[in-house]
């Protein structure tokens, strides 16, 4: 089977390491190991690519305003020739309803797969929309182009599926597929190598959150819980570290200076670095709003890392409460403090097994791999 990935990337310097971008490479590897015809096509500005075994035809990205929405489409169009180039496809398969939206425009090249990471409706709904009006209309509108013109839309979660079939995608053609992991860059590590080579003191007990700094994914709450952790605990060597970067930086840098030195915040990490920060943590937090599946959850998860989380789309779909994690309502900070007091207790380590356990049987990338082709790309074919 011929697949074509389009690679969106937010970082054109750095293939795989961020964002989308390993998604469509683990995957594009995942399928290759299993023996199809797969390139990805990306904007890239250098090559250093992830795996040499995966072909690229690489374009340049649009030289004026990339992340915008005429950056997009100037990029798109630059990938469309690139596709084009290829000959034959049997799927072109993209991360998100930006490249779909324009390569169902016109001649279509091939049958388009999008995997989904989230619906610019739902985050309307929940308030949690950072774009601009214009680029909230043309992702309104793509969402809906996207819903009648891709051959099939993989949800990664249960509430995006309701989304995506409430914009218009038949249940014929619509999934729900999770994301997958590298479960062997990231699994069980030792924590005091972690420790040592992050500069992070031996014995403190460490919460870790890995997200965009912005409104939706609720680092007030964080911090909330953290401070309720030190009036309860203040003999504790406490440390919370927040990996990431994002629209609410400066003003959650300049709430945390009252802490000193135990808020740290790194900034935003590759994906090749991640697995030294969770190995160093203690419990992992997701405090967020709403969300199709994020990230964190899996990586935690595969990491046998206690895992604390809001009751949300994309969570309650994997974490069953007091067995491969802890659930908190969202925007509940004293529900969360208590939360990572028994993440550090006694059952800590029973719920990081399961995590573990459950993680490498669900989101393994082999596993993933070959259910998108059996459930997406097969059909495809049939139907023709």
């Amino acid at each position: 089977m011929r697949v074509a990935f389009v690679d969106l990337i937010t970082d054109p310097e750095n293939p795989g390491k961020k964002g989308l971008s390993d998604v469509v490479w683990d995957h594009a590897r995942a399928l290759r190991k299993l023996g199809h015809d797969v390139t990805v096509v990306g904007p890239y500005t250098r090559a250093a690519y992830p795996d040499p075994d995966v072909p690229v035809r690489a374009f340049r990205p649009a030289s004026f305003a990339y992340r915008n929405l005429f950056g997009y489409l100037d990029t798109m169009r630059r990938a469309r020739r690139e596709l084009r180039a290829l000959g034959k496809l049997d799927v072109i398969h993209v991360p998100d309803y930006t490249a779909s939206t324009t390569l169902t425009m016109g001649k279509p090249l091939a049958p388009v797969v999008l995997t989904t990471p989230g619906n610019i409706f739902d985050r309307i709904e929940n308030d949690a929309n950072p774009f601009d009006p214009m680029m909230t209309e043309w992702l309104k509108f793509g969402a809906r182009r996207s819903a009648k013109r891709c051959a099939r839309v993989i949800a990664i979660s249960e509430d995006m599926r309701t989304w995506w079939r409430k914009t218009g995608v038949p249940d014929e053609r619509l999934l729900m597929i999770p994301l997958g992991i590298d479960e062997e860059a990231f699994r069980p590590l030792p924590q005091a190598p972690a420790r040592e080579a992050l500069g992070l003191p031996a014995g403190a007990k460490i919460v870790l959150s890995v997200a965009r700094l912005s409104r939706e994914n609720g680092i007030d709450t964080i911090l909330d819980a953290f401070e309720a952790l030190l009036k309860r605990e203040p003999s504790e060597d406490w440390r919370l570290v927040l990996v990431g970067d994002g629209p609410e930086t400066d003003r959650l840098k300049a709430r945390a200076a009252a802490l000193g030195d135990r808020v740290l915040f790194p900034g935003w990490v590759l994906l090749e670095a991640l697995p030294q920060w969770y190995a160093a943590s203690d419990v992992v937090v997701l405090a967020a709003h709403s969300g199709g599946l994020h990230r964190v959850m899996l990586l935690a998860l595969s990491c046998g890392k206690p895992f604390v989380a809001t009751r949300i789309s994309g969570v309650v779909d994997h974490v069953t409460h007091g067995r491969n994690g802890l659930l908190v309502d969202v925007g509940d900070a004293p529900a969360l403090a208590e939360s990572v007091l028994e993440g550090l207790g006694p059952r800590g380590a029973a719920l990081g097994r399961e995590a573990r356990e459950y993680a490498v049987r669900t989101f393994g990338w082999d596993r993933i791999a070959r259910r998108v082709v059996a459930e997406a790309y097969e059909p495809i074919l049939a139907g023709r």
